[in-house]
């Protein structure tokens, strides 16, 4: 299978899968603190656009594989991808918290 480069997603507080996400995100958070899980969209609209995301600058020198037996072959001795996904959901899960203090404040 032909790889694609990955790319930065552009948050846009208008999409209602983009809201969605930060919502589920933060409500996960919110539960695991023992605190009650909040859906009002319109609430979480208006705090996540004032929340200021730093852009997204790739690495330099970094490749990326174009097949599945090269990206097998690069990963050899690398971290598992299980490891990478758990980060980046942490990462999520993280930016959903920030978020909650605003609400919570």
């Amino acid at each position: 299978m032909i790889q694609e480069c990955p790319h930065p997603l552009d948050f846009d507080s208008t999409n209602k899968t983009h809201l969605d996400f930060i919502i589920s995100a933060a409500n996960l958070k919110a539960v695991i603190y023992g605190l009650p899980p909040h859906r009002d969209p319109h609430l979480v609209k208006i705090l996540v656009v004032s929340v200021e995301v730093p852009t997204f600058v790739p690495q330099s020198g970094v490749r990326i594989a174009g097949t599945d037996a090269e990206a097998q072959a690069a990963n050899q001795g690398q971290t598992d991808i299980s490891l990478l996904y758990f980060r980046l959901l942490s990462s999520a899960l993280c930016i959903a918290c920030n978020l909650l203090k605003y609400y919570i404040n």
